[in-house]
């Protein structure tokens, strides 16, 4: 399965760009990379999960957010975390198309195999009790470790936009729990510098990546 994502990546010259094209351009997965340099975008289509674009980024010393697909509002994320409040999963949600929505989890190991599911309420004050009903089961989380101990898994869900996702409870049987959030979309929110912080979106992604060991 193919489906196209804009990804914000740093680049400041021409020879970044190269560098980035270049390296996506290395994978059979990809299939195309199209870099919107004065954007610090990258336009990449292909079969590989977004957190392994993340990833590959971060293993040359740079970075990348999802934008999103280019539809109106179809970018969420979901972070995942234990009744102690420490982070364990992150769940990127992107509607690739009208009512066919990626979802793309990275979770701590020990979490794996477990079922994954959406509910109907985001109140994750006394779980799994508080969240509601179970609206549709969404997969069982399963495969290898990756060498960050991480398990990560993707697939695509139809019939739902990601309107209709915001504000539930995405719920790990593990006991891990997040309410899923929108994300900033391809034209609505070209932000790379937080407003409270005064940190470019990078350096408040290392900061998350230190305080949750490595997840973001």
């Amino acid at each position: 399965m193919s489906f196209t994502i804009r990804y914000a990546i740093p680049m400041k010259q021409q020879s970044c760009a190269t560098n980035v094209a270049a390296k996506l351009n290395s994978y059979d997965e990809i299939e195309s990379v199209d870099i919107d340099l004065p954007n610090q975008e990258a336009v990449i289509k292909g079969s590989l999960p977004p957190s392994d674009i993340v990833k590959i980024m971060q293993s040359v010393g740079r970075d990348a957010f999802v934008r999103g697909s280019g539809l109106p509002n179809s970018n969420a994320v979901c972070i995942l975390e234990d009744t102690d409040g420490k982070v364990h999963g992150l769940a990127r949600l992107i509607e690739i198309s009208e009512n066919k929505v990626l979802i793309d989890t990275v979770i701590d190991a020990k979490y794996g195999n477990s079922e994954v599911a959406v509910y109907s309420l985001g109140d994750i004050s006394n779980i799994p009790s508080s969240l509601g009903k179970k609206l549709r089961t969404v997969t069982t989380l399963n495969g290898s470790a990756d060498e960050a101990n991480q398990v990560q898994h993707m697939l695509t869900v139809d019939d739902v936009s990601i309107s209709e996702l915001i504000g539930r409870s995405l719920y790990v049987s593990s006991n891990l729990v997040g309410i899923i959030a929108r994300s900033a979309g391809l034209w609505e929110n070209d932000k790379t510098v937080c407003a409270c912080t005064g940190k470019s979106m990078w350096e408040e992604r290392k900061d998350a990546r230190q305080a949750n060991d490595g997840i973001f």
